[in-house]
């Protein structure tokens, strides 16, 4: 275990939400070699949520496995920092994530992605498919039936929260 304090933890889980924006946006805009760094940095910081703890290895992996079958790891730097954090995982150890709460948590991020694809620029609830709100909602209940910790709620709504503004900052 990395044994973060909570604060920690929070702003880890924070950069790596910009990180991975970050490195989504460069590998659009063909800026091969700074988001390939940029990757390399948001595997570092996935990794070391990974490792920290079960409840912070079962919402990243959650994250990373539902973007996998949802095939949105579509870039060859997002599939270098995704090698990365399997090799980081393998050689360096990580927490084993809570499985039903990882199946769960797995299964609503296939159905953000799918969701944002089919609806985000429709009319009506267009806002809730853009900003993949089913995540944000599964994660808020379970925080209140008490299978995630605060600072585990906070962490993910800050890495999601900062993933999608600094998606709309981008877009500007």
């Amino acid at each position: 275990m990395v044994s973060l304090t909570p604060i920690q933890l929070i702003l880890t889980f924070f950069l790596a939400g910009l990180s991975l924006k970050i490195a989504d946006y460069l590998g659009e805009k063909g800026l091969k070699l700074k988001a390939y760094l940029t990757s390399t940095i948001s595997a570092f910081l996935f990794w070391i949520l990974i490792k920290n703890d079960p409840q912070s290895s079962t919402i990243i992996c959650s994250i990373i496995i539902g973007c996998l079958l949802s095939l949105k790891v579509d870039k060859p730097n997002l599939l270098l920092g995704l090698i990365l954090i399997l090799a980081l995982s393998i050689f360096l150890g990580f927490s084993t994530p809570v499985f039903w709460l990882l199946l769960v948590l797995t299964l609503v991020v296939i159905l953000d992605e799918f969701t944002h694809e089919k609806f985000a620029q429709k009319g009506g609830f267009s806002i809730f498919f853009r900003f993949r709100m089913f995540l944000k909602i599964a994660v808020i209940i379970l925080f209140l039936v008490n299978f995630l910790s605060l600072t585990h709620l906070l962490g993910f709504l800050l890495f999601d929260l900062s993933y999608d503004f600094l998606g709309l900052y981008l877009e500007e």
